[in-house]
């Protein structure tokens, strides 16, 4: 009898036991779930360059990658394990981090790259990696220059004469000691030496202050004349713009409208198909572009702003907007609206923030109100462009804001489908602003 009454304990354990582990297997999210797109765009205006973008969430992450691809194939590699190392560092802190946690404020991780040129086909290259799992981490950055007439590596020690690695150095305020070490940090920019601190933080110093340390062959090519002095222009107070927000979707008593939305852009091949679409079925987009997709495609902003379609402002690496500071936050929205005024001579008086992630902080630094959406076509996670099109359909009523991807392949053939339903059921497309009726904020 005490024999059967304990092998029924056991039983009545193993079988709780049981239930538990299924309780958390449940509960632990699924390797299925990832979303993951990704999307390697031709051409640019730095010839020779194009971007490998990628972008991975679900319930307990979101992840941005943007890096440069390069006629090297090396370099290509070189850049690739890095990255696949400072993700799996990612992965392995977030998930030490427990689910509940994860599930209220999801990790978020992201690489970007900064892009300059130096002179003739020289260009630095700029990798940073920003990571959040409960804890901001310091930002890593790593650099390299590259000849685009060779495809090859500049090594930055070449650049200056033999023995002058410790007036460099003096220049560049660092505590190196080892004279290869201290080159791995160094790139240019247009006019300046710059070496990347431990910290991230970055110290810079005038071609023209290190002019006599430079290589003869390098002279030339550098901007090495110390400018003329100009004189500072205050900027009056009335010339800020008004900030506005939104109040409430705006229905029209005449018929039915909805904003189509695009997110992500520009892309070399998948834009310039949907404005075709767009003129073709006569209908009108607004366009929430990345800055540094601005920087690469100046000429598909140009044409989405003469095609009469409005453009918004999407930051500028596709950062989750809350896990970084509020001067982090300004930069971002900041930056993209002066590229694309630069090409448009407008910058956007509206924004969404990355992945629709905001709160007060948010709102409060980015002095731009934000617009969100509706209706998610899912084409980011859906391949079948029937399935996106059935989507919409199902959900579409008066007032939708609609949210696509102009880097998804299958976008564009899925908004012909679009189109076509709207033409036949008689909807109107309008720019997003004016499915809101905003108040300023004075």
């Amino acid at each position: 009898m005490i024999r059967l009454k304990a092998m029924l304990a056991s039983l009545l354990f193993l079988f709780v036991l049981g239930l538990a582990g299924t309780a958390w297997w449940w509960m632990q999210p699924s390797e299925e779930t990832v979303i993951r797109k990704e999307t390697t765009t031709a051409s640019s205006v730095y010839p020779g360059v194009s971007i490998r973008t990628l972008t991975e969430e679900d319930d307990t992450y979101r992840s941005s990658i943007q890096v440069p691809v390069l006629p090297d194939e090396q370099m290509n590699e070189k850049i690739e394990a890095y990255i696949t190392k400072k993700e799996a560092a990612f992965h392995e802190k977030r998930k030490s981090q427990p689910l509940k946690f994860l599930l209220e404020r999801p990790a978020a991780f992201s690489v970007s790259f900064d892009i300059h040129s130096v002179g003739r086909a020289v260009h630095s290259l700029v990798l940073n990696v920003d990571s959040f799992t409960g804890i901001r981490e310091p930002r890593e950055k790593n650099a390299l220059i590259i000849d685009l007439n060779t495809g090859k590596k500049v090594i930055p020690s070449a650049l200056f004469q033999e023995g002058e690695f410790e007036k460099v150095k003096k220049l560049l305020k660092a505590d190196t000691e080892r004279e290869e070490d201290f080159f791995q940090k160094v790139f240019l920019t247009e006019k300046e030496v710059v070496m990347i601190r431990e910290d991230g933080g970055e110290v810079s110093v005038p071609f023209y202050e290190v002019k006599d340390l430079l290589k003869e062959e390098w002279q030339p090519i550098l901007h090495t004349e110390k400018p003329e002095p100009k004189e500072s222009i205050s900027k009056d107070e009335s010339e800020n713009k008004r900030v506005v927000t939104p109040e409430a979707m705006k229905k029209n008593p005449e018929g039915r409208q909805v904003a189509l939305t695009f997110d992500d852009g520009p892309h070399p091949e998948y834009t310039p198909e949907i404005l075709e679409l767009l003129d073709e079925y006569n209908q009108t987009a607004t366009f929430f572009l990345l800055g540094s997709r601005v920087d690469f495609y100046p000429e598909l902003v140009g044409d989405i702003a003469e095609s009469d379609h409005e453009i918004g402002n999407h930051t500028w690496n596709h950062k989750d907007l809350t896990t970084l500071t509020e001067e982090e936050i300004r930069k971002e929205i900041t930056d993209t609206g002066q590229a694309i005024e630069t090409i448009t001579g407008e910058a956007p008086t509206y924004f969404r923030p990355p992945y629709g992630a905001e709160n007060t902080k948010v709102r409060r630094a980015a002095g731009l109100p934000s617009i969100l959406w509706t209706l998610d076509t899912k084409d980011w996670k859906l391949s079948s462009s029937e399935a996106i099109a059935t989507r919409v359909q199902k959900k579409i009523e008066d007032g939708s804001v609609i949210l696509w991807h102009d880097i998804q392949k299958a976008t564009p053939e899925a908004l012909e489908k679009v189109l076509i339903y709207l033409e036949e059921e008689e909807f109107e497309t309008v720019p997003v602003s004016e499915m809101y009726e905003v108040k300023a904020n004075e």
